[in-house]
């Protein structure tokens, strides 16, 4: 059998689409109001009066928050598409994690679909 050579990557291609995704998931992010319900239950638990302006203390903490996690996120993005295009160009290699990652997700299924755990006092 002979071994398939890998097709040629067309890379603008590639970055409109991670563009519009991008762009996608920063829309939907949006419009999320759980985060709005978030900031507005958390926040103000760390805000003291005492300290100077109120509004002033929670946009502070909350672009602090919001700093962190596209940094968080970028990073994990950034590292999803390294790993994407070290498993696209071995097989072998995809191969495995997909089995590995299969075995482990049933071993976890399995160990729920078995567990007879004592409820949670009360």
């Amino acid at each position: 059998m002979r071994r398939q050579e890998p097709e040629p990557v067309d890379w603008v291609a590639t970055a409109r689409r991670a563009r519009k995704t991008g762009d996608d998931v920063v829309g939907a992010g949006g419009l999320n109001p759980k985060a709005a319900v978030l900031y507005l239950s958390l926040i103000p638990q760390f805000i003291r009066p005492d300290a100077g302006h109120v509004v002033a203390q929670g946009f502070l903490l909350g672009g602090v928050q919001l700093t962190v996690s596209m940094a968080v996120n970028l990073a994990i993005i950034l590292a999803a598409g390294t790993i994407a295009v070290f498993l696209g160009r071995r097989p072998g290699w995809l191969r495995a994690q997909r089995w590995v990652m299969g075995s482990v997700l049933g071993l976890i299924a399995v160990r729920l679909a078995t567990d007879r755990g004592r409820p949670l006092p009360v």
